[in-house]
């Protein structure tokens, strides 16, 4: 229910989501945050610092799902390129939506700073400029971890290598 502590955060996550992905978070007053969410001042200053600790919140919230409906778009897929190929297809897809464009890709990183931004994305797969999945080896059973963040790896080229596969070196490329 709504009185209790995950009810009134709840209530505050989402009523501030809707509001940031609609006017974006210099535009929208906590005042108005809490009359959205029918709880009161103390109640926001009770479960969020203020106003930034709260969109770091809601984006932190729509990170986790946005990992967690590239995961389930992915699983399904024959191989490890496959999934690659299907969960960069849903991170374009949900990029596409306002409310992503809105919070996850203009206000956030402004809203944090960059550092802040970049590591709450690495931390659920799937930053700024990046994709991490985790999906079935269709040959061994065991998890591979398609990487696509730069930062396991030494450059992008590094990145992106099927890492079952033999390395060619830049050298042997003619």
């Amino acid at each position: 229910s709504e009185g209790l502590p995950e009810g009134v955060r709840n209530a505050l996550l989402a009523a501030a989501r809707e509001l940031f992905a609609q006017r974006g978070y210099a535009a929208v007053g906590t005042e108005e945050i809490v009359r959205g969410a029918r709880v009161t001042r103390g109640a926001l200053y009770h479960h969020f610092r203020g106003k930034q600790d709260l969109f770091r919140a809601v984006f932190e919230e729509m990170e986790a799902q946005l990992a967690q409906r590239i995961a389930e778009a992915a699983a399904s897929a024959p191989d490890p390129f496959e999934a690659l190929r299907i969960g960069a297809g849903a991170f374009l897809d949900a990029c596409a939506e306002p409310a992503v464009q809105r919070i996850a890709l203009l206000d956030a990183p402004s809203v944090l700073g960059w550092e802040e931004w970049r590591e709450i994305g690495e931390r659920y797969g799937a930053g700024g400029d990046g994709l991490v999945l985790q999906v079935r080896g269709p040959a061994d059973g065991e998890d591979a971890d398609l990487g696509v963040d730069g930062v396991d790896a030494p450059d992008e080229r590094e990145a992106t290598r099927d890492l079952r596969q033999p390395r060619i070196e830049d050298d042997d490329v003619g």
